[in-house]
């Protein structure tokens, strides 16, 4: 194991992009949503983390990063009914070394 800083043996910056956004969608059973976030910095590949400011009751959110600056986020309901749902989805980015 090296000696230094851990950050500067990663393939992560340790800097961190963030925002959120408020989402609201009326979902049947296996049904999904998607919205776009703009983040700015954001980059194909960077590690996209997401969550919800409330019990999200059994819907699934995934984040990713589509284009330059703008995040992908759905929020996906696979609770064997239809729900309706208002949350506000936190996201966080973590960069690659570039």
């Amino acid at each position: 194991m090296s000696s230094g800083n851990v950050l500067t043996n990663l393939m992560y910056s340790p800097e961190v992009l963030h925002s959120s956004v408020g989402f609201t969608a009326n979902l049947s059973d296996a049904a999904g949503s998607d919205q776009s976030v703009t983040v700015a910095g954001a980059a194909l590949g960077d590690f996209v983390l997401v969550s919800a400011a409330a019990d999200l009751a059994g819907l699934i959110v995934t984040g990713y990063v589509s284009a330059a600056n703008t995040l992908k986020i759905r929020i996906q309901n696979e609770t064997g009914a239809k729900i309706s749902t208002n949350h506000t989805i936190y996201v966080c980015v973590l960069p690659r070394k570039r």
